[in-house]
């Protein structure tokens, strides 16, 4: 059960993809907005408004860039052991594989927001963290998981299994 690291590079290409396209949507709509309508639209004030709140709470981007990972290096690890050595569906844990990406920055998230909730507020704020993160933000998470799954799940399978039967 000895895994090389095709699985996680690939896992690490695909999130870097997945990154690159959720900060281009903006731009992307903010053109469109600006081809369609006469508004003005400034597409700079969103890329401003994400570098404060990143220099605004450093930590946690770092805390969840760590999670991330270690997710990739785990995850990676598993699809290239379920893919190749079990013959598992590529697509299937390919898919899986980013899910459990979600699944992983979903519970960062709501680990974050709880504890900087309970330093402010105590139990009651701890408990209002998990409560709202579980109402408001699984889902999404959920969803999102699920599209980015069936959108590059085949890509990832059928790359972990195309590489690795080069190299052997």
């Amino acid at each position: 059960m000895k895994t090389s690291n095709v699985g996680r590079f690939i896992l690490l290409k695909y999130c870097i993809i997945t990154a690159i396209i959720f900060l281009l949507f903006p731009v992307i709509v903010g053109l469109f907005y600006k081809i369609l309508t006469s508004e003005p639209v400034s597409i700079s004030v969103f890329f401003q408004n994400i570098n404060i709140d990143i220099r605004n709470s450093f930590i946690q981007v770092i805390i969840t860039i760590l999670f991330i990972f270690i997710g990739i290096y785990l995850i990676g690890g598993w699809l290239e052991i379920l893919i190749i050595e079990k013959g598992k569906s590529e697509s299937i844990v390919g898919m899986l594989g980013l899910f459990l990406l979600w699944v992983l920055l979903f519970v960062c998230a709501l680990l974050i927001s709880a504890i900087e909730n309970y330093w402010t507020f105590g139990i009651l704020g701890l408990k209002s963290s998990i409560t709202n993160s579980l109402v408001y933000g699984l889902f999404l998470y959920i969803l999102v998981g699920v599209i980015n799954g069936l959108i590059f799940g085949y890509l990832i399978g059928h790359e972990i299994k195309k590489k690795k039967s080069a190299i052997q």
